[in-house]
This record gives structure tokens, sequence and C-alpha cells, in this order.
């Protein structure tokens, strides 16, 4: 799945989330939508034994922004098809940058091993 097209749908919900919530949650979790495209783009430049901290990244912010989506659905804030539709969107992500991760940690590991 695509972190961009995480970001456009959360985008189209995130501006008709209540006044209250907008400016708390909904920033929190735009800044960690954010925070993840930005270290799995960065990560994407990086050479593959420097990619390991970014990917790790990401999947820790990723993991930030559904907790904070549950919350803002949980307080009702969120809709329900729309809390929906961008938790399956987040796990198919999550499972996609560990996925990621764990082939850089097995690069990683088949490299360190050849240098001894």
């Amino acid at each position: 799945i695509n972190l961009k097209d995480i970001y456009i749908a959360w985008q189209s919900y995130f501006i008709h989330l209540p006044r209250n919530s907008k400016f708390t949650l909904g920033e929190k979790i735009d800044t960690f939508l954010l925070d993840t495209l930005e270290a799995a783009c960065a990560a994407s430049f990086l050479r593959s034994g420097e990619k390991i901290p970014q990917v790790s990244r990401a999947i820790q912010k990723l993991d930030m922004a559904k907790l904070f989506l549950q919350i803002a659905w949980e307080v009702k804030a969120l809709q329900t098809p729309h809390y929906a539709e961008l938790s399956q969107k987040i796990d198919e992500a999550g499972k996609s940058l560990g996925g990621w991760l764990g082939q850089l940690r097995k690069q990683n590991s088949l490299a360190q091993a050849k240098e001894k």
C-alpha cells in the first residue's frame, strides 16, 4: 500500500473532524502520517545498511498514527467507515514496512557474516 495514498485519504477526513479534535488529535495524526512518509522516503534513498533506522522510525510513527486514529474513533471524532478504511490501509502499510525491515535485517546479517 502506498503511504501517500493513506495520507491523501486521511486529508479528506481530517477536514471534517470536529473543531475540538481537529487541532489536537487531528494534528497529531497528521504529523505522525507525515513523519512516516518522510522516514520511508528517506530510507528509499539510503544505502542498504543505512536504511534500517529510517524504516524502524517509519514503523514507529505509523503505529503512533494508528493509536491516535483509534482514539479519534473512540471519542467519535472520526466516523466508523473512515476509521475502518484508514485502519485497513495502515495495517497493510505496516506489514509492508515490517517486511522491508525484515529483509534489510537479513541482508545486513548476511553482509556482516561475509565480513567475518
